[in-house]
Formats: C-alpha cells, structure tokens, sequence
C-alpha cells in the first residue's frame, strides 16, 4: 500500500509543482533540467545487475543468519558501487560538452550553462547510487513500507528543495 499511496502523491505533487517549475525556469531551461534528468537514469545502466545480486546474497545470509557474509556482501556491492558511481560521474562529468554540443538544440547563450549544470548534475548519479546500495539492506530485511517511506521522503524533499531554491529567485542562469 506504500508504494501505491507513495506513487500517487508524488503524481499529485508533480502536478502541482511542474507548472510553476516551468514558469520559473521557462522552457529552455526546464528542458535542459529534463534532458539532465534522462542523463543521470541512462547512466543507471552502470549497475550491471550488481543491486539484484547484492539483494538476493544478502536476503539469502539474513535467513542463515550468517552475520559475516552478510557484512562482507554489504560492503562489496557498497565498494563496487562507489566506484561504479565515480565511473558513471566521471562519464557524464567530462561527456558533458559533447552531450550538450551533439543533442541539445538550443540557443547558443544556453550551452554554457547547460554544460555546467550537466556536470553538478553528475554528481547526483554517485548520490544516487550509495543510495541505493543503502537501500538493499531495507530490501534484503522485507522491509518494503520502510523502502517505500524513505523513496517517497527522498523525492518528496528533492521536489520541495527545487521549488524552494526557484521561489528564492535561483535558477539555473
């Protein structure tokens, strides 16, 4: 039921927040903050499977009780994906002329700044990603609601930080 209440208020959010999103952004530059967006989950393909193995060694030591390898399998997949983190962060990091040079029509005066935001926006995919090697103890325990409250808490907070940061008169100019 978490994931369903979860996903329809940030349905309900969305809805609310996206127009003035836009208005306070305007087009270009709300496109941009979407084309930045569709980057960093591209890039999620770096995972490599590595969150479903890590979820099922862990769920199977949890019910073995094997303390150990539970550790040991936590902080391997929590290794592999900082450094898949940095792999992906460093890709987007320096492609990120390219991406914008070759994909993005846009003004010119605009391919500054979306290169720039591309870039901090890199360093979200290495956020994203130690979070969710976070998340697959919560996963491995069968605590879903939990997994559910702190993935709906996340997008929720991200979501009221943009409206904030943009309502301050901040933007991505």
């Amino acid at each position: 039921i978490w994931n369903f209440l979860g996903q329809i208020w940030l349905v309900v959010l969305a809805f609310f927040t996206i127009p003035f999103v836009v208005h306070s952004l305007n087009v270009n530059l709300y496109g941009i903050y979407t084309f930045i967006g569709v980057i960093i989950g591209y890039f999620s393909f770096l995972e490599l499977g590595l969150g479903f193995a890590s979820l099922q060694y862990i769920s199977e030591y949890l019910v073995h009780k094997d303390e150990d390898k539970i550790r040991k399998a936590f902080w391997s997949c929590l290794l592999a994906y900082i450094f898949l983190g940095l792999v992906g962060t460093g890709l987007i990091y320096f492609s990120a002329y390219i991406l914008v040079k070759n994909f993005l029509k846009i003004p010119s005066e605009l391919k500054a700044i979306s290169v720039f935001s591309l870039k901090l926006g890199s360093v979200g995919f290495l956020t994203s990603r130690l979070i969710g090697a976070m998340s697959i103890v919560v996963r491995a325990l069968g605590r879903f609601d939990m997994f559910n409250r702190i993935e709906i808490t996340i997008n929720t907070l991200q979501i009221i930080i943009m409206v904030i940061i943009l309502k301050l008169g901040f933007s991505l100019k």
